[in-house]
């Protein structure tokens, strides 16, 4: 059953390594909450680093003068 949902989605999923005592905080708020556990730390990610965007370019003062 698991194998099927696996094969459709369209992004690679990864393993990260954390310690247990931090699993164990995330297990248990995730379970108080009703969401899954790899889609909390996706949110955590978005909400505290932001999507990268390498399109962007941050320009020095001297380079907006100019």
């Amino acid at each position: 059953m698991y194998e099927n949902i696996l094969i459709c989605m369209k992004e690679k999923l990864v393993d990260i390594k954390i310690r247990k005592k931090y699993r164990d905080i995330l297990k248990s708020y995730s379970k108080t909450h009703g969401i899954k556990m790899y889609r909390l730390v996706e949110n955590l990610i978005e909400e505290k680093c932001g999507e990268p965007n390498f399109n962007s370019r941050k320009l020095l003062k001297s380079q907006l003068e100019a």
